[in-house]
């Protein structure tokens, strides 16, 4: 067996937030060995249209051959009052005003709903005769690197979008050179705490996670386990026609974890496509939970029975991370949202900007508060209780949900912060 290799590598750390960056000079390290340098820079950046490679895997030789050496690494870490931007300019500006000026920002006749990504980079100095194929980049919420999201890049920088808010991550960097195998030091950084977390899916449109919502002052939706979208195959097509990519579907399987699909489009015209299986993976659980949606009628009293079986779905564990979405996302998506999040105890300022939202989405016209004040909201506040998440609850309650799948989906969905 070889003997390992001591190496020492240098990695400095950038930042960069909005426009402004803060710089931090390395510090290097050599082994009497071989001599390399990591340096490792991360920061937002303000691309849209950035797609990651598809993933690669060492074939089982080489796997054999990665020798894992012991390394000691200097580090110039990130200062921690430095927090990594995901909202684009226009989003921000919307996320901090009223809500209902929400079309000062976005008509709903574009696909502006998608998170800036965050953009790490790095560089390896090795002598002519090295050659490095790829690197690995992992990105974990764990200070022990447990459960990262993984990439693979052939190239010294690469960008990652649908991190949380307001989380701290750590990430390194490994790659190899012959058969040894050369890891950067574990470096942190931490999103910035700003709801709404919106989600890039390729090939779907009005994407996010419905959680990261505070509620009252120390606790939150939790992330990460419900999400909304936009459809991701054709409505009326007499053959299944996806919308969603080949890597729209590796992020929500394969780094959203997606277990369950709940779609709303109606199955009596056709709405759905022909669709009678999640266009995800096969080992997604599809359910079809038609909701009708019609101007001038109360779209929360005509779809209580379905919403009475979507709450059922809502509340076994084994569903998630689970997404719903209608046609565009907007409108039955939107109902559901202000129910579930309204029931968890989001206030309701905070439920009215995540629906309107949806007009930095792809969604064929924009939408304004009215649209749902003349709708389902007088039904909700005309319930008993001494506040929206009591009138909800109640609500839920006369339709036929039952109190333990109510205390489930709370259990489920809220943490303390």
């Amino acid at each position: 067996m070889k003997k390992n290799k001591l190496l020492i590598i240098s990695l400095l750390a950038l930042l960069s937030v909005c426009s402004c960056s803060n710089n931090n000079n390395n510090t290097s390290g050599t082994s009497s060995l071989e001599e390399i340098s990591i340096y490792s820079s991360l920061g937002t950046s303000g691309s849209l249209d950035s797609t990651p490679l598809p993933e690669k895997t060492l074939d089982e030789e080489k796997v054999n051959q990665i020798i894992s050496g012991e390394f000691e690494v200097l580090l110039q870490s990130i200062k921690t009052e430095d927090e990594v931007v995901l909202h684009t300019e226009k989003q921000k500006s919307y996320l901090h005003g009223y809500y209902n000026e929400v079309l000062k920002y976005a008509h709903g006749d574009g696909e502006y709903s998608r998170p800036l990504p965050v953009t790490f980079s790095w560089e390896c100095n090795v002598s002519e005769d090295n050659v490095i194929n790829y690197y690995t980049l992992n990105v974990s919420e764990n200070s022990d690197m447990s459960s990262p999201w993984t990439f693979i890049s052939e190239t010294t920088s690469y960008d990652v979008y649908n991190l949380k808010i307001g989380t701290t991550y750590y990430w390194n960097v490994e790659t190899y050179i012959g058969d040894l195998h050369f890891t950067s030091e574990t470096n942190s950084f931490k999103t910035e705490d700003e709801s709404i977390r919106n989600i890039f899916i390729e090939g779907v449109a009005n994407c996010r996670d419905i959680g990261g919502w505070k509620i009252g002052t120390n606790q939150r939706v939790k992330q990460g386990l419900i999400y909304r979208t936009g459809r991701l195959n054709k409505n009326y097509m007499n053959l299944v026609s996806r919308q969603i990519t080949l890597e729209g579907r590796n992020m929500m399987v394969n780094y959203l974890g997606i277990q369950t699909e709940i779609d709303l489009r109606r199955t009596d015209n056709n709405e759905v496509g022909s669709l009678t299986s999640s266009p995800l993976d096969t080992s997604v659980n599809y359910y079809q939970c038609p909701m009708v949606y019609e101007s001038n009628k109360n779209t929360l009293v005509n779809n209580s029975p379905m919403i009475r079986e979507i709450f059922k779905l809502l509340s076994n564990e084994d569903n998630y991370p689970l997404f719903y979405h209608c046609s565009i996302g907007t409108d039955r998506t939107g109902l559901l949202t202000y129910l579930i999040n309204g029931l968890l105890g989001v206030s309701e300022d905070d439920l009215n900007r995540d629906y309107l939202f949806s007009n930095f989405g792809s969604i064929g016209g924009s939408r304004e508060y009215s649209d749902i004040e003349e709708d389902y909201i007088p039904t909700i506040k005309e319930q008993e209780g001494n506040s929206l998440s009591q009138k909800i609850e109640n609500y839920l309650l006369k339709i036929g949900v039952t109190s333990e799948e109510i205390s489930s989906i709370k259990t489920l969905m809220i943490e303390t912060i």
